[in-house]
């Protein structure tokens, strides 16, 4: 090795350097972020539990309201006419003995009229719509106690991995490159590239795949969806919405790597030989356009979810009357906050992951080997997004359903 090789990879001594002018430093480190989203969330699933225990209505029962899942299926064949009770049958007897219009009666005023689904064929055999009770029931107390739940497990998880993780780097500079110096035991590792891929970085989508899907079936039984595979399928394209987002993240986190070892190599031996120039072109074409197809498409996944709940919220009110008008068939206010304040909170996290991208496509806040700096203040505002998404929907949840008139 020559005498002048320096000892020290570069990124090590610039890790403790202060924030690139121009792109604010996170107020405080990402960990203290992790670990006072964890507090919280604990906090909440703690309190809920509370409410469950002590907090019951004037009749003694529990707060809570629980959902009966049907499932709809077709019922093949023409559809037997139902039995007539045999005091109706006597009535209708006797009104034809009389000869008195049956429909001077209006047995049915006070319940409502809606329209019936309508009968198809296929080939000559009819297909009718039909639904079943499947005798489950989801308790939308608990939905609300899991994604607590949830969220505090893992947040406190990557709280405690990212704390060993950088624990472990700190050692590594004292024992392996001899750095004793005081700045060391100070750093927070805020720009290290290895925090920016930090345990962190993937661990909260695992955990937005469970807590998210959670969510989308709590706010789709508040607008009446109670079909299970309905509630299946929205579950499980919120899941995927949210495994896309980390599959982006990672061919992101692939491209940085590229990325240094390009730059590490330019810094080294001067301009690269043809070939690994043509292989460099190659791969920054290649995958910034797989990184964007499964960040658009996680769009139109979760898109199709809020589509589904608003379709069926809107058209679900005002369907049936009751005493010839539908004024009593509208969903009360805090129904529409729920829906359209989660609705801009899920946007969110997907305009966070594009400006994410973005930064990293057009060299926004670069260091000196132009790498982003952004990936803190990103991760930063994933947790106080998922933090307030979760208790804003918790709260709202209780304060209509379950507080006290």
């Amino acid at each position: 090795m020559p005498a002048s090789a320096p000892l020290v990879p570069a990124r090590d001594k610039r890790s403790i350097g202060p924030a690139q002018e121009g792109c604010a430093p996170p107020c405080c480190s990402l960990w203290t972020l992790n670990a006072i989203a964890a507090a919280v969330h604990g906090a909440w699933f703690v309190i809920f539990i509370l409410l469950w225990r002590f907090d019951t209505r004037e009749d003694g029962e529990r707060r809570d309201i629980t959902y009966p899942l049907w499932v709809s299926y077709a019922t093949w064949g023409e559809l037997p006419q139902p039995p007539i009770p045999p005091l109706l049958a006597t009535a209708i007897d006797r009104l034809a003995a009389d000869d008195l219009a049956l429909s001077r009666f209006d047995f049915n005023a006070e319940y409502p009229t809606c329209e019936p689904p309508r009968s198809a064929k296929v080939g000559s055999m009819p297909v009718s719509p039909a639904a079943e009770d499947t005798g489950l029931v989801l308790s939308l107390h608990w939905l609300v106690v899991s994604f607590f739940a949830l969220s505090f497990a893992f947040q406190f998880a990557a709280a405690v991995f990212d704390l060993a993780a950088r624990a472990r780097r700190r050692r590594h500079r004292r024992i392996v490159i001899g750095d004793t110096s005081a700045d060391v035991a100070r750093a927070d590792d805020t720009n290290d590239s290895e925090t920016r891929e930090s345990v962190s970085a993937w661990l909260r989508f695992v955990e937005y795949g469970f807590s998210a899907a959670v969510m989308i079936v709590a706010i789709a039984l508040q607008v009446g969806l109670m079909d299970a595979w309905m509630l299946f399928a929205l579950a499980t394209l919120t899941w995927a919405t949210m495994m896309l987002g980390l599959a982006g993240e990672r061919i992101l986190a692939v491209e940085r790597r590229i990325r240094r070892v390009v730059i590490g190599l330019e810094q080294r031996e001067g301009a690269l030989d043809p070939e690994a120039s043509g292989l460099e072109i190659s791969v920054e074409r290649s995958l910034p356009m797989a990184r964007w197809a499964t960040h658009l498409t996680g769009w139109i996944t979760q898109g199709v979810v809020f589509v589904v709940i608003i379709a069926h919220f809107y058209q679900s009110q005002g369907t049936c009357e009751f005493d010839g008008t539908d004024e009593d068939n509208v969903a009360p206010d805090f129904v529409y906050a729920i829906v359209f304040c989660e609705l801009g909170l899920f946007a969110l996290f997907g305009l966070t992951q594009m400006c994410q991208f973005l930064s990293h496509d057009y060299g926004w806040c670069v260091d000196d080997d132009g790498m982003s700096t952004a990936c803190c203040s990103v991760e930063a505002a994933y947790i106080v997004q998922s933090l307030v998404s979760k208790t804003l929907l918790g709260w709202l949840v209780y304060g209509g359903n379950f507080a006290p008139n």
